[in-house]
């Protein structure tokens, strides 16, 4: 039996139920590594950051690009948007992509402690997501295959 972290048995006990799971925590927390590490166990999966260039301008130009995925079988795709919160419409964005495509893919967003700001105002995204925060660092010698 593989060895698993308490974020990987969360990360399925949430994603089980919902399409969409926003992953927050402080910098350095092992957010992207633990993203990564998700994805490894979807055939089919799609990594995003905000902080390459070339992502950004993806999204600017065709904000449904992830649906482009050349798939590797028919299992349900992960998409993964890290740091996506520095888009500034990027609520308004995540509500159109989950209305539209929820049934066809799984996405997992993550970036800092402020992705909770969408529950303070603005557009909801109210019963849409589940927010799962990291509180601290993860040491890298727990993750086994």
């Amino acid at each position: 039996m593989k060895k698993r972290t308490p974020y990987i048995n969360v990360w399925k006990e949430l994603s089980h139920d919902k399409a969409m799971i926003f992953l927050a925590g402080p910098r350095q927390s092992g957010k992207t590594t633990l993203t990564k590490i998700i994805a490894v166990s979807f055939s089919n999966n799609l990594y995003w950051s905000w902080d390459i260039t070339n992502n950004r301008t993806h999204l600017l130009q065709d904000p449904e690009f992830f649906s482009h995925l050349v798939r590797k079988d028919n299992s349900v795709p992960l998409i993964i948007f890290d740091e996506l919160h520095k888009y500034k419409d990027w609520k308004n964005y995540l509500k159109g992509v989950y209305d539209e495509f929820s049934d066809e893919f799984k996405f997992l967003i993550s970036g800092s402690g402020r992705l909770d700001i969408y529950q303070r105002g603005g557009d909801s995204l109210a019963g849409r997501d589940i927010i799962f925060f990291i509180s601290f660092p993860l040491p890298l010698q727990n993750w086994a295959a």
